[in-house]
């Protein structure tokens, strides 16, 4: 039994960049995209001063040829940036946060150290100042939550079910079968790709990891919006979807065997 995992990997599209980085990890749009432009205008400075070494001298005496932690830094903010996105036009996308969760202390980082270099910190004092602002702004704005693990799980067990299989990688599922209360209620968790016929007979779950909100960076997104991401992974006539029960996040699907 063959499963398409493409859908586990978020599309190539720019608002991922706006949602993930501007409101995920800065807080809001507005101080995330004061953030990455700072960032941008260090990084423009940065390649105009390079530039000018080079008409001037040659490529070796570049400035940013230099071995030090400032330039060591930005060669893997732009190293990690381009192999992404390089795969993901040229391959297949995998435009997910676990590949760009590095960039933002690195990011920071950068920043700082630039910040530090300049004489007369206008732009320091302006961070600091937008920093406080946005953190009284978006004081009642609570993060996003986690996603509710437990309530799949205990949907699943009240309905008597002891057998779930997923979509996910061995990583989740090692998880989900060493959490407290799936070891307390005996849950058995598997892939999906290794249910097998005479598996089929009885009742089973299958979990979904819905694409989180956290991934988006919005945690309003309607739940029927996310449907499709899982929907393709259940086109299988061997089994009957009985049931299908939205909880943040995820997408529980109750089944039975057509047999």
């Amino acid at each position: 039994m063959a499963f398409d995992n493409n859908w586990s990997y978020t599309p190539l599209d720019l608002t991922f960049f706006i949602n993930f980085f501007f409101r995920s990890f800065f807080g809001s749009i507005v101080f995330g995209g004061i953030m990455l432009s700072v960032f941008a205008f260090y990084l423009i400075e940065e390649v105009k001063t390079n530039f000018n070494y080079y008409k001037k001298n040659n490529f070796l005496s570049i400035p940013l040829l230099n071995i030090n932690v400032k330039n060591f830094i930005l060669f893997n903010i732009l190293a990690i940036y381009s192999v992404v996105l390089a795969y993901s036009i040229l391959k297949e996308s995998v435009i997910a946060p676990k590949y760009f969760l590095i960039l933002i202390p690195l990011i920071i980082i950068w920043v700082s150290l630039k910040i530090n270099e300049n004489k007369k910190n206008y732009i320091y004092n302006f961070i600091i100042i937008s920093t406080l602002l946005n953190s009284i702004y978006f004081w009642n704005d609570l993060p996003i939550d986690r996603s509710p693990t437990r309530e799949a799980l205990k949907i699943i067990n009240n309905l008597n079910i002891k057998k779930i299989y997923t979509t996910e990688s061995t990583v989740f599922n090692n998880y989900l079968s060493n959490y407290n209360y799936a070891i307390r209620n005996k849950l058995i968790i598997k892939k999906l790709q290794s249910l097998k016929t005479k598996e089929k007979a009885i009742n089973f779950a299958i979990l979904c990891l819905n694409y989180p909100r956290f991934e988006f960076g919005a945690s309003n997104r309607k739940l029927e919006d996310l449907e499709p991401q899982c929907e393709k992974v259940f086109k299988n006539k061997n089994f009957r979807i009985q049931e299908k029960i939205f909880i943040p996040d995820f997408l529980i699907v109750i089944s039975k065997s057509n047999y």
